[in-house]
């Protein structure tokens, strides 16, 4: 004979749910999207992985909803389909029910005396439990709801970062428009004319080059192989291209993608002369670059040269 309390029952056949519902849509709502999740998805405009997880996250809640109310006089049938819920000598065993003096229910299992068993996969008998229909429609309003909360999340988060992004170039002059042809050039003309900086720390790529700098901040540049490909679902090949960090007065690496924010600190990055040309230089008035410096500090050339 063993005592076990009815709230203790509940919440393990809980958990059984939980398990089933994850074995149901992947486990720990894996990349694989169902049907429903792909279809809720296009119709919400969010990830299917959200999507999955929006579905996940309301069956589980429906089925919470529906055994915090379960009837003791039916406990027998919620320990058939979630066998888990007592020790498992006891799955089979006879059951009876009283109250105790604090008005909880105390659920007794005798092993010596076997009942007949009826059992049911847990998440089936919940949804039975309820009505298919009336489970059907709490759990797809449950996903609705989930779906506008996330959208309005999104788009609240989109505007935030629209908004921090517009704060931030405006820091930084953001007009500057230069070609491909003209951003190598300055690099090309950096990286040859100019010596290595020795203010800047080397790693294990090796030394950098001072390219620009401007409102307080010091572009940092070195050669680098860059993987790219020149058309959609062409194969990747390697190509030259620039490894890059921004740098404020304490030598502090910046975001690459927000410079002027000085509260981001970032990695240094590697780039294509092409996206160098149109997400970096843009920040670099065209008497900033150093290549630009160096040509105009030259000495003419003498008669003859």
């Amino acid at each position: 004979m063993k005592t076990i309390p009815f709230e203790r029952i509940k919440q393990q056949a809980v958990h059984a749910l939980h398990v089933a519902i994850e074995n149901q849509y992947g486990h720990h709502i894996g990349p694989g999207a169902t049907f429903q999740a792909a279809f809720l998805a296009i119709q919400s405009n969010i990830t299917p992985s959200d999507a999955t997880r929006l579905i996940v996250q309301a069956l589980k809640e429906e089925g919470e909803s529906v055994i915090s109310r379960w009837d003791v006089r039916s406990v027998a049938s919620l320990i058939d389909a979630a066998p888990e819920s007592v020790p498992r000598k006891y799955a089979g065993a006879s059951i009876s029910a009283e109250m105790d003096d604090q008005g909880e229910w105390q659920i007794l299992l005798d092993e010596t005396r076997p009942r007949g068993r009826w059992p049911k996969e847990i998440d089936t008998l919940i949804a039975a439990t309820k009505g298919h229909s009336q489970w059907a429609d709490s759990v797809i309003a449950r996903v609705t709801e989930g779906a506008r909360q996330l959208r309005e999340k999104n788009d609240l988060a989109a505007q935030h970062e629209a908004m921090h992004l517009q704060a931030i170039e405006s820091a930084l002059p953001s007009h500057h428009v230069h070609n491909a042809t003209f951003v190598k050039e300055q690099l090309l003309r950096t990286w040859l004319d100019t010596a290595p900086s020795t203010n800047v720390k080397p790693d294990w790529r090796g030394p950098y080059w001072i390219t620009a700098e401007t409102h307080g901040l010091t572009l940092a540049t070195r050669p680098a192989k860059v993987m790219d490909r020149q058309a959609p679902f062409a194969p990747y090949q390697e190509v030259d291209g620039v490894l890059y960090q921004w740098l404020d007065a304490n030598g502090v690496t910046r975001d690459t993608s927000s410079p002027a924010d000085a509260g981001r600190e970032g990695q240094p990055a590697v780039a294509t002369f092409d996206y160098f040309a149109l997400q970096v230089a843009k920040f670099v008035p065209a008497d900033a670059w150093t290549a630009t410096d160096a040509a105009d500090d030259a000495p003419e050339p003498g008669p003859g040269q």
